[in-house]
């Protein structure tokens, strides 16, 4: 079935970028329109091509649905929104009327957790409170099955995993670089950011043995990151992005 790539999105703008996870439209068109024929949702991974992508949002931004999704439909394209239902009504969030309209329009919505905490520091009873509440939340909600889940942060341990599938999710997400085959469960995510052009859009659409040499040396080191700074992770990365 041949190997696959996923890339994960947080929030589009059309003005300049602001923020290190905000990724200008323009860079999105480019990214779609280099993949779209193969762009699929976690249904349509076994009957895929020999080559697909899995383009993700996380969060849930109301730019999912106002900048995202009139793009994706331009070009038949689909992708998979993982969102906090939490966070849905809140100012610059997606509201139940356009999650319904995103899954309406053939697109996958995905559980990011009910509160977007850091996983690594829940006992095990918060994990799967987290897990169950966001997926039965949203299955109720738009009356489907929720079958993939987004961990926030990217920080997690062996036993978020099991306690994500125990929760009833067929796919686990990630935020650690590389490519899996369709017939993984736990999917690795490449992230597209604000530092991005568009070379480096496609190196990792189209990575090479160097590129993928470079995503392991940037998991370790983000990893000690991670591990020492936790929810400092983020501030930490922008200083040395800049």
């Amino acid at each position: 079935m041949g190997t696959k790539n996923s890339v994960v999105l947080h929030r589009l703008t059309n003005l300049k970028t602001r923020l290190f996870e905000d990724v200008h439209v323009d860079h999105f068109r480019y990214l779609v329109e280099r993949i779209a024929s193969n762009a699929v949702t976690t249904s349509e991974l076994e009957n895929s091509s020999d080559k697909a992508w899995v383009i993700t949002f996380d969060d849930g931004f109301e730019s999912d649905y106002s900048i995202a999704l009139p793009i994706l439909l331009k070009h038949n394209a689909r992708a998979v929104f993982f969102i906090v239902p939490s966070f849905i009504g809140k100012p610059e969030y997606m509201t139940w009327d356009q999650v319904k309209n995103l899954h309406a329009n053939g697109m996958e919505i995905g559980s990011h957790s009910f509160t977007h905490p850091n996983f690594a520091k829940l006992t095990i009873d918060q994990k799967i409170h987290e897990l169950a509440v966001s997926k039965t939340t949203i299955e109720n909600m738009l009356n489907i099955k929720v079958k993939s889940f987004a961990i926030p942060f990217g920080m997690y341990d062996e036993e978020t995993i099991k306690c994500v599938f125990q929760a009833g999710y067929e796919f686990c997400f990630t935020s650690q670089h590389g490519q899996f085959n369709y017939n993984d469960r736990i999917i690795p995510r490449n992230s597209v950011n604000s530092k991005m052009d568009m070379d480096a859009i496609n190196d990792i659409l189209f990575p090479s043995t160097r590129v993928r040499v470079k995503w392991v040396v940037e998991d370790l080191v983000k990893k000690q990151i991670k591990a020492v700074f936790g929810k400092r992770y983020a501030s930490i990365r922008k200083i040395f992005m800049k």
